[in-house]
C-alpha cells in the first residue's frame, strides 16, 4: 500500500494544475489559489527531473520520477486537465455511442479509442507510428519544431504552464464552445466527435514530440553532471 499511495499522491498533485476560465476563456492566475499551485509544484517536472539526476535517488524513486514525467506531459496536453469547470468536466454528464459517461472521459478515452479502433497495445503502437510519420514527413512536419519553442529544462514551471495555456484554448473553440450547457446530456459521438478528432490528434502528437525532447534534455543534463 505504501508504494501505491505514493503513486496516487503524485498523480493527484499533477491533476491539481487546474485553470479556471474567465470571461476571455483564458487562464487567469487569480483563479488558481496559491495552495493549489504549491501542491502542483511539489510534484512538478522540476522536482522529478532533479530526482532522475540525483545520484542519491533509489532505483524505485527514479522509476516513479520517470513515470511522473511521462504521465504529466501527456496529461497537460489534454484540454480538460487544464481547466476547472466541474472538476475538469468530470461532473458534466454526457452520452457517447449511447452510453452515459462524463465529458472528461470522452476526451481522455472515448474519442481516442473510437479514433484508433480500440484500446490494445497494438492499437496504441499503430497510432504512435502514424503520428510519428505525420511529424516527420506529413501534416505536422512544417510545424513540429515550433512546438519546442520556449521549452526550458531549467524552468519547467513556465514551460508546463505554457503548454497548459495552449491546451486550455481548445476549451472554448472545441471542447465547450457553448459552455457546459451546450454538451450537458448530449450525444457526443457524432458531429462533436468529428470536430474533436483533429484536436486529439494534434495534442497527442505535440505531447509525444515534446516528451521526447524533454527526456533528451534530461539525458543531456545527466551527462553534464557526470
Amino acid at each position: 500500500m505504501g508504494r501505491k499511495s505514493t503513486i496516487w499522491t503524485w498523480h493527484l498533485q499533477a491533476r491539481i494544475v487546474v485553470f479556471s476560465v474567465d470571461d476571455k476563456m483564458g487562464w487567469n492566475p487569480r483563479n488558481c489559489p496559491r495552495s493549489e499551485t504549491e501542491k502542483a509544484r511539489n510534484g512538478n517536472l522540476c522536482s522529478n527531473k532533479m530526482q532522475l539526476l540525483s545520484p542519491d535517488t533509489t532505483e524505485y524513486d527514479r522509476y516513479i520520477a520517470a513515470k511522473f514525467i511521462v504521465h504529466f506531459v501527456g496529461d497537460i496536453h489534454q484540454p480538460l486537465h487544464d481547466e476547472n469547470i466541474s472538476q475538469g468536466g468530470n461532473g458534466i454528464r454526457v452520452n457517447f455511442t449511447g452510453t452515459s459517461t462524463n465529458l472528461h472521459h470522452v476526451w481522455d478515452t472515448s474519442i481516442p479509442e473510437k479514433l484508433i479502433g480500440g484500446y490494445s497495445m497494438a492499437d496504441a503502437h499503430a497510432w504512435a507510428n502514424a503520428l510519428t510519420i505525420a511529424i516527420k514527413s506529413g501534416v505536422y512536419a512544417s510545424q513540429a519544431e515550433s512546438w519546442l519553442q520556449g521549452m526550458d529544462i531549467r524552468d519547467p514551471i513556465t514551460t508546463s504552464l505554457a503548454w497548459a495555456n495552449e491546451a486550455n484554448a481548445f476549451i472554448c473553440t472545441t471542447v465547450m464552445p457553448e459552455g457546459a450547457e451546450g454538451v450537458l446530456g448530449k450525444e457526443l459521438s457524432g458531429e462533436y466527435y468529428e470536430n474533436g478528432v483533429p484536436v486529439v490528434q494534434l495534442q497527442v502528437a505535440k505531447a509525444g514530440y515534446r516528451l521526447a525532447a524533454w527526456l533528451d534534455m534530461i539525458a543531456g543534463d545527466e551527462k553534464e553532471e557526470l
